[in-house]
C-alpha cells in the first residue's frame, strides 16, 4: 500500500503457495510497473487492485492461479494500464474479474482453457468483464466457465474470443458492448454463435494469430483448428502425438494420483486420479540423411539423450551424446545436425524445456512441477507445444497422431 517502489520486480520468484496482491498504491510514482519474469504458479489469489499509476504487468511464465485473478482500478483515476498479456496461463481456480480499468484496451490469454474451482463444494468460478470503457479485445482459449459470464458495459469491445464450443455453467450477460445483433439464447449451454469466436474475431487491433497447439496438465489437448479434448491414455504407454514427413513425436503417459488444495486449516483439498506425460521421444530425419533421436524425461529435466545415426551405409554407425544444463540457474545448450536443431534450456529452477526444430515444425516439451508441488512430493510432468512453421495444408504428407490429426482443417 503506497510503497516507495516504482518498479516492483521479482526476477527469481518462481512460485507462491498462497496469495500475491499488489493493492492500494495510489500516490504519484508508486508501483508503475510489475515484473515477475519467472513466476509460473500462484497457489491462491493473484490481485492487482487500486494501483492508480500501474502501466505494466509482466508475467510471461505464469501457468496457473489456484484461486481468483483480479485486475481492477477505478474509473475516475489515471490507471494507465493499456494491455495485459498472459501467454502461458492455462487455468484459474476461481473467479476472474477485469473491471473498472479506464485505459485497458487489450487482454490476451491464448492458452487459458478453464475457469473452474475443482476443490470447493460451493465454487465461485466465473468471469466478470465490466466497466472497461476502452477495452476492445478480450481473447482467450476458454472452453469452460464453471459458472457465470458477465461481460457488461464495455462500450468499445468488439472481440470477445473463446473456444467456439465454450460451455458456460451459469448465467450469461453480454450487454453494453460493441457486439451487435446477438441473441444470447442462441447457443446455451454453449456460447452464442453470434459472438466472435477464435476463427472470426474481426478487429485488426486484436490480432489474428491462430490458437496455440498444446498439451498441458492432466492432459488437456488444444489442437489445430481449435479442437479440444482430454486424453488419459493407458498407464505407462507410449502414444504418437505427431507423425509428419521426416519427423515423429511420441510421449509416454503415466497414471498419477495427486492432490489439489492447500494445507491451511480452512483450505479444502481434493484427490485426483489422473495421468501426465512423463517422457518425450523425438525422431527426425535430417536433410543429409542422418537420423536424430532425442529422449527427454520429466524427472530428469536438466539432461537430454541424443542418438545420431549416419545415413545408410555398410556399417550402421550411431553417435550418442548428452545435452546438459544447470539444475537451477538459467542456462541453454544447442546441438545442430544439418537442418535439425535440438535445444535444451533451463528457464529457472522449476522449469526446463527441450526443443526440436526442422524447417516445418517446432516441437517442445517442458518439464514442470505439478501444482501444489510440496503436497505432491515435487512430482514433475511434461507439457507440450507444437508449432507448424509452414502451411500444414500444403504439406507433402498429412500429419497424423493424437495431436497431428487435429490439423485436418
Amino acid at each position: 500500500f503506497d510503497s516507495n517502489i516504482k518498479t516492483l520486480e521479482l526476477p527469481a520468484l518462481t512460485a507462491i503457495s498462497r496469495n500475491l496482491e499488489v493493492n492500494g498504491n495510489t500516490n504519484a510514482g508508486t508501483v508503475t510497473s510489475f515484473k515477475a519474469p519467472m513466476l509460473s504458479e500462484v497457489g491462491g489469489e493473484l490481485r492487482f487492485v487500486q494501483n492508480f499509476h500501474l502501466a505494466n504487468i509482466e508475467l510471461p511464465e505464469l501457468f496457473v492461479t489456484g484461486e481468483r485473478l483480479q485486475i481492477q482500478c477505478t474509473k475516475d483515476q489515471e490507471c494507465p494500464l493499456e494491455r495485459v498479456d498472459l501467454p502461458k496461463l492455462t487455468e484459474i481456480g476461481g473467479l476472474v474479474e477485469v473491471a473498472q480499468n479506464p485505459n485497458l484496451k487489450i487482454f490476451t490469454a491464448p492458452n487459458l482453457l478453464k475457469i473452474v474451482d475443482r476443490i470447493a463444494e460451493n465454487p465461485t468460478a466465473y468471469l466478470e468483464i465490466t466497466d472497461n470503457p476502452k477495452l476492445k479485445c478480450f481473447k482467450t482459449g476458454l472452453d469452460l466457465i464453471q459458472e457465470a459470464l458477465l461481460a457488461t458495459n464495455n462500450p468499445n469491445m468488439t472481440c470477445l474470443q473463446f473456444s467456439s464450443s465454450i460451455a458456460i455453467g451459469g448465467n450469461l450477460d453480454i450487454s453494453g458492448n460493441a457486439i451487435n445483433d446477438c441473441d444470447i439464447n442462441s447457443g446455451i449451454p454453449f456460447f452464442p454463435a453470434c459472438i466472435q469466436n477464435s476463427i472470426t474475431c474481426p478487429d485488426p487491433d486484436c490480432g489474428d494469430s491462430p490458437p496455440p497447439v498444446t498439451i498441458t496438465g492432466d492432459p488437456h489437448f488444444h489442437g489445430g483448428n481449435d479442437d479440444r479434448f482430454d486424453f488419459a491414455g493407458t498407464n505407462n504407454t507410449v502414444y504418437a502425438l505427431l507423425s509428419a514427413a521426416r519427423l515423429a513425436f511420441n510421449a509416454r503417459f503415466r497414471a498419477v494420483t495427486f492432490v489439489m488444495g492447500g494445507t491451511c486449516k480452512k483450505c479444502t483439498k481434493k484427490t485426483v486420479h489422473g495421468s501426465f506425460i512423463k517422457a518425450a521421444y523425438f525422431n527426425a530425419l535430417a536433410a543429409n540423411g542422418k537420423t536424430v533421436r532425442v529422449e527427454y524425461l520429466a524427472d530428469k529435466p536438466s539432461r537430454a539423450q541424443l542418438k545420431i545415426s549416419e545415413a545408410a551405409s555398410l556399417v550402421f554407425e550411431t553417435t550418442e551424446r548428452e545435452l546438459t544444463v544447470s539444475v537451477k540457474k538459467p542456462d541453454t545448450i544447442d546441438d545442430k545436425i544439418d537442418d535439425i536443431t535440438v535445444s535444451l534450456t533451463r528457464k529457472h529452477s522449476r522449469e526446463a524445456v527441450i526443443t526440436v526444430r526442422n524447417a516445418e515444425w517446432e516441437l517442445q516439451a517442458a518439464s514442470r512441477y505439478l501444482g501444489w508441488a510440496e503436497q505432491n512430493g515435487d512430482q514433475k510432468r511434461l507439457d507440450v507445444s507444437i508449432v507448424p512453421l509452414k502451411d500444414v495444408a500444403r504439406s507433402e504428407v498429412a500429419p497424423h497422431g493424437l495431436i497431428g490429426q487435429t490439423f485436418d482443417g
